[in-house]
């Protein structure tokens, strides 16, 4: 598995044949806005910044076992070489903060 650090995050990727999966780990960072806006900034930073969306669909809100707040939006995303992949982005909203995780693939999921 390839790891790479890059400005504010992490990214891990591993290759198996045509198959890829990247995760990306953003570093955390104060709440600035409400939680709905920090939900639509993250997108627009993380993926918007990078790639060109569509199907985009709001996976919903939750916690994690620790109550932990997140949110899941996923998509089809398409690069600037017009290379397509599936993205989902999480938000997690701890209380003060904010980062998200994205995770990208060649191949879809259900």
């Amino acid at each position: 598995m390839d790891r790479r650090a890059s400005g504010d995050h992490i990214a891990f990727q591993k290759i198996t044949g045509p198959q890829f999966c990247q995760i990306g780990l953003y570093e955390s960072r104060p709440t600035a806005r409400t939680r709905d806006e920090e939900i639509t900034f993250e997108w627009t930073n993380v993926v918007e910044k990078t790639f060109q969306a569509d199907a985009i669909k709001e996976l919903g809100k939750a916690k994690t076992r620790n109550s932990i707040p997140y949110a899941a939006t996923s998509a089809t995303v398409t690069d600037a070489d017009d290379h397509s992949y599936y993205a989902i982005l999480y938000v997690v909203t701890p209380p003060g903060v904010v980062s998200s995780v994205i995770a990208l693939s060649n191949s879809g999921w259900p």
